[in-house]
């Protein structure tokens, strides 16, 4: 079981573009939206603020100038950290008012509306960073989910009837985990701990029943398949092929922070899929070769 699971990772890792191509389409169909959002939203606020100022004769070259000079001053060594100062409303309105006021030699007295025009600004590009990241998730999803069903169809096919009613058990067992396991650590926090441990081993011997039922029913032993062995390999098998997926993430994050992320989202991707579906591939492999012994036993004895 061992091998064979290390295997369908490696053999699975073909169509590591696969949910890579459709998160970087959700970036992309996101981008489209926030990129014009912000841009609509900070020429909106360029227009509030020379409304505001109205009458008043202001060097907008020193205004743009001194702006700059204040994105400048921030700490660009974490990029997200700084953008995320940026647009936040009060970094923008201090940083127009103190630029005004430095203008119009501190004779300025519209702190409020440049606020208000602010919060506007600020709303649009919340709605459009809404957007971009509706889409990414999107995007993960569902190169997620197209990506299973193609490795499923490979190492481990089944009906459709099969998985409708797999899916509604697995469903089931997952909400019936969560209410215990909230129950119990709210009666005792130390069982956070054991009730953590319990639902990895119940999780795996669902796994193994399940698969038996889909694939080994009536074709092998339920003990062949549903035992304490089985269930310890299938559990270090997950996790030998989990490590091998943060290994190569932790490798392609040391060249390139943001790539070996995004690359690296996709391998972890893979191991998910590929660690829900070893049982069934175990329990499929030993039902065919049980049915090619039993084939040839038939032979032998017609002959």
């Amino acid at each position: 079981m061992i091998k064979r699971g290390i295997k369908n990772y490696f053999v699975s890792l073909k169509y590591v573009f696969t949910p890579l191509g459709a998160f970087a389409l959700g970036i992309v169909l996101g981008l489209s939206i926030f990129v014009p959002c912000v841009i609509s939203a900070v020429s909106a606020l360029c227009d509030d603020v020379v409304e505001i100022v109205g009458a008043v004769e202001v060097d907008f070259d020193s205004m743009w100038t001194y702006i700059v000079s204040a994105v400048r001053a921030l700490d660009w060594s974490n990029p997200l950290e700084a953008l995320n100062t940026v647009f936040t409303e009060k970094w923008l309105t201090d940083t127009l008012n103190g630029c005004l006021d430095k203008l119009l030699g501190g004779k300025t007295a519209v702190e409020a509306q440049i606020a208000e025009a602010v919060s506007v600004c600020l709303s649009s590009v919340l709605r459009g960073a809404i957007a971009f990241a509706a889409f990414s998730v999107l995007g993960l999803v569902g190169g997620f989910w197209f990506t299973k069903w193609i490795i499923r169809r490979n190492i481990a096919k089944r009906g459709i009837w099969k998985f409708v009613l797999m899916t509604l058990a697995d469903a089931v067992l997952s909400a019936a985990l969560i209410v215990i396991t909230a129950w119990l650590a709210a009666m005792w926090w130390a069982s956070a701990f054991i009730s953590a441990v319990a639902t990895v081993l119940l999780v795996g011997a669902f796994a193994l029943v399940e698969a038996y039922f889909v694939h080994g029913r009536n074709k092998v032993p339920f003990k062949q398949v549903v035992n304490f062995k089985n269930l310890f390999k299938l559990l270090l098998t997950n996790v030998i092929v989990f490590s091998i997926a943060f290994i190569i993430t932790i490798v392609l994050v040391a060249f390139n922070a943001v790539a070996g992320i995004f690359i690296g989202v996709a391998f972890i991707a893979i191991a998910f899929i590929v660690t829900g579906l070893n049982a069934e591939s175990y329990v499929k492999a030993i039902a065919v070769e049980a049915a090619e012994a039993n084939e040839e036993v038939d032979k032998k004895v017609a002959a």
